[in-house]
């Protein structure tokens, strides 16, 4: 009777034979100061299954290259180079047999500092939000090149210190959060600014408390709800996002100790869980439940290496991978999907200066 049910199983995967699982293995990018002369972009690979790590190319063309984003087919890189005055934005092809970053094009942002970019969905903006200028610079893509355009510029005053530009899920928007001035802004695409040469139509300010310092801006995978860190105060404020305008309905604190660093935040890929990291004192990163009404429940705290500046998520949920610029450290830690607690895993990653870190497929 065995011998009939497994000439018979091999006669059915003949027939229909089994699905491959999928490439376990990423690409990961991390972007870092170049003060000591290491890389501003350094390429990795990945394994989502076991966390391992392959170092397979350094770029030396960005420096400073403090925050990056790339269009959906990855052959595109976008990374903002952090050099006062002289602050550019450089657009880089990615060779995704070899791993290897070229620089083709680079623009000014004509704000200083830059500190993040961003790309909407449709791939036919960038913006850029400029810390130490004060502003927002918008370029458009060129269609055929994906290159950027000269920057439209949109000013603030002289205490605002832009941190961070995020799209809406719709992409008729676009939200913008001022550290300086306790203040997010919203900009309207719909009218098509760059055709008409002129800045995006500012929508709506969004009331925050005073003292908070808004510095990143996350939207849940479900589009109803999204989640805002703020630096100085510590704590994550919740919004509702309905037709086109957000409305906060939460303020609980992420840093515990008044260190007045908080820096990044992400949701679990299956949107149940929220993290936020702290700087300066304490470091590490706290770890909330989203429930049900969208309202957030503080589960745990994982301690990390000295400055986690940034953090990132792998697609399959189960690693962490957090940026500790002060230590010249990548943790890569473990996810229990049961309970969000973090478990590291031991496999450091040694880079100086990090402060950016992305996952992308191969």
């Amino acid at each position: 009777m065995k011998s009939k049910f497994f000439t018979l199983m091999l006669a059915l995967t003949a027939c229909f034979p089994l699905a491959s699982s999928p490439n376990p293995t990423l690409y990961m990018l991390v972007s870092a100061y170049t003060a000591n002369n290491n890389a501003g972009l350094t390429v990795y690979k990945f394994n989502t299954q076991t966390g391992s790590t392959e170092l397979v190319s350094k770029n030396n063309e960005v420096p400073n290259a403090s925050f990056f984003t790339f269009t959906k087919d990855r052959e595109k890189i976008y990374a903002v180079s952090e050099a006062g005055d002289q602050s550019r934005v450089y657009t880089l092809d990615f060779d995704k047999a070899t791993g290897k970053l070229t620089a083709i094009d680079h623009k000014p942002t004509l704000g200083a500092d830059p500190c993040h970019i961003s790309i909407d969905a449709k791939e036919r903006f960038l913006v850029a939000a400029n810390y130490t200028g004060g502003s927002i610079s918008l370029f458009a893509l060129d269609a055929k090149t994906k290159t950027p355009s000269t920057p439209l510029v949109i000013p603030f005053d002289k205490a605002s210190h832009l941190h961070c530009t995020a799209f809406a899920p719709d992409g008729k928007s676009f939200f913008a959060t001022d550290l300086g001035r306790d203040r997010m802004y919203q900009f309207d695409l719909t009218n098509k600014p760059l055709q008409a040469n002129s800045n995006p139509i500012q929508i709506a300010q969004v009331p925050l408390n005073a003292g908070s310092g808004p510095r990143h801006l996350t939207f849940h995978p479900n589009k109803k709800w999204a989640y805002l860190i703020n630096e100085l105060s510590g704590c994550v404020t919740a919004f509702t996002y309905k037709k086109g305008k957000l409305s906060s309905f939460q303020y609980i604190a992420a840093d515990s100790v008044g260190a007045k660093g908080s820096a990044d935040i992400h949701i679990s890929k299956d949107g149940q869980f929220l993290y936020a990291s702290n700087r300066l004192k304490a470091d590490g990163i706290a770890i909330f439940k989203i429930n049900k009404d969208g309202k957030l429940t503080k589960v745990g705290y994982q301690n990390t290496a000295k400055h986690p500046r940034n953090f990132t998520i792998s697609p399959n949920g189960n690693f962490m991978l957090v940026a500790s610029k002060e230590e010249n450290v990548i943790e890569v830690y473990r996810i229990d999907k049961k309970t969000g607690l973090l478990h590291n895993i031991e496999k450091d990653i040694q880079i100086t200066s990090p402060v950016c870190v992305q996952l992308m497929k191969m």
